[in-house]
């Protein structure tokens, strides 16, 4: 205990967890009386149709996004959500079926509360391996201001209280336990770990496929030089039954989703989203990505700042620096590419909240700077502290339909500014929210 009090990072892990099990009424949205709606009653789909209606074909009645390819319906989405669901609905449906009080039809309160509790764990679990990681390379000071300007400073706070059943919260989770085991294994070589690193990146694929582009990390790890490349493939080529084993360990979560599609639609590979959704290579919304009033990172998120200004303060991870890069440009330039490039109604940008494991450590590498003198303390904490406090007022905002879904201006964004209360806004401020139209963005006319 009191090793636990003489680190700061793990005092404010303790705060986090606190803080998210004494406040999460404040932050909760059961919407209907429970959480499962929108995207997340999409993922959910798989565990109703499977344990409570026994019917994969999906013809009882339910408001899923279904398409009909072969005369099946077929969920929209893939079902690795469902297995990262799966242990607490296992709870819920047990009190359920045990229970007088309650219906045992995946809805009822003890699948509400089981489920949202368990993506909660789910993301404080993230913060746990992440600090695990950060510990490997810097102090306890930089890793703790990394840790609270993760969880306090960005979209994740709202997407781990507010709305936590969607994916973002729970590839958080995923990869900083993947970070971690790479690390680990260039350590020791160990095959449980290699076979672990490739379960979690076929985890990762089945939950959300582009995704599988943080493969490039423990692929390209530690290579930095010519030498160090020569080095990765003795490496590679010492270990080749590992890697054999991996990659069966990869398909193991894909195989099932496989399979269903075969049999539901003819195909082992099908594109459940459709015609009407797809990527535009050839125009890239990189730049409202990052810094548009609709849904900008770095607007929304401006601590991100710092994690981009960490990749020039790499030395202590260099071993990351390769795959780094190349996984930030891609998938910066990939998710810009989807038709639509804000994803929907949400808070920020959140389709890439499951890689601030990664950013973390340009993160961390930028604060072990700044940490080194006194008098760039004093400048750099209280911009940590601003930052986390714009961030927690901007998910209130969101959460309080002061922030409009997906429709935010400049004129929105500076006329709701730091503001708590609606009531406080003027009227002719919401008149400058944006109507966006999905049906134009779907044929190109994205921007």
């Amino acid at each position: 205990m009191k090793k636990i009090f003489k680190s700061p990072s793990a005092i404010v892990l303790m705060v986090i967890l606190l803080f998210s099990s004494t406040n999460y009424n404040t932050w909760k949205d059961f919407k209907g009386g429970h959480p499962f709606f929108s995207d997340a009653d999409q993922y959910y789909s798989y565990l109703v149709a499977t344990v409570i209606e026994q019917d994969l074909t999906f013809h009882f009645p339910n408001g899923y996004w279904l398409f009909q390819p072969n005369g099946i319906p077929v969920p929209k989405v893939s079902m690795g959500m469902a297995y990262m669901y799966a242990p607490f609905f296992g709870i819920g449906h047990l009190v359920a079926s045990n229970s007088d009080k309650y219906l045992a039809d995946g809805y009822s309160k003890p699948y509400a509360y089981s489920v949202y509790w368990g993506s909660i764990i789910y993301c404080l679990l993230g913060l746990f391996f992440l600090r695990k990681l950060l510990l490997i390379f810097f102090a306890e000071w930089p890793t703790a201001l990394t840790l609270f300007s993760i969880f306090c400073a960005t979209n994740l706070f709202y997407y781990t209280l507010a709305w936590p059943l969607l994916s973002h919260g729970y590839l958080f989770f995923l990869f900083s336990l993947l970070l971690l085991l790479v690390v680990k294994w260039h350590q020791n070589q160990k095959a449980t770990t290699m076979l672990g690193i490739g379960f979690l990146i076929g985890l990762i694929a089945v939950i959300r496929p582009l995704d599988v582009l943080i493969a490039l990390i423990p692929l390209l790890y530690g290579i930095s030089s010519k030498e160090t490349f020569l080095h990765k493939m003795h490496l590679i080529k010492s270990n080749y039954l590992q890697l054999i084993g991996a990659f069966c360990f990869f398909w193991l979560p894909i195989i099932p989703q496989l399979i269903y599609w075969k049999w539901a639609t003819g195909q082992y590979l099908y594109f459940s989203y459709g015609d009407s959704e797809r990527f535009f290579f050839d125009d890239p919304q990189i730049m409202n990505l990052l810094f548009s009033y609709r849904k900008g990172w770095l607007l929304y998120t401006p601590v991100m700042i710092f994690a981009l200004i960490g990749f020039f303060q790499m030395k202590k991870i260099k071993q990351f620096s390769l795959g780094m890069i190349t996984y930030t440009v891609l998938i910066i330039y990939l998710l810009s590419c989807w038709w639509c490039w804000w994803y929907g109604g949400c808070f920020g940008m959140r389709a890439l909240i499951q890689s601030y494991p990664l950013f973390a450590l340009p993160m961390a590498a930028f604060y072990t700077m700044m940490w080194q003198k006194k008098v760039l303390r004093f400048i750099l904490v209280p911009f940590v502290l601003f930052f986390a406090y714009l961030n927690i007022c901007q998910c209130w905002q969101y959460k309080s339909n002061i922030l409009h879904w997906d429709g935010v201006t400049e004129e929105v964004y500076w006329g709701v500014f730091g503001e708590w209360n609606r009531g406080n806004v003027p009227a002719s401020v919401f008149e400058h929210v944006e109507t966006v139209d999905y049906e134009k963005a779907r044929n190109g006319e994205r921007d």
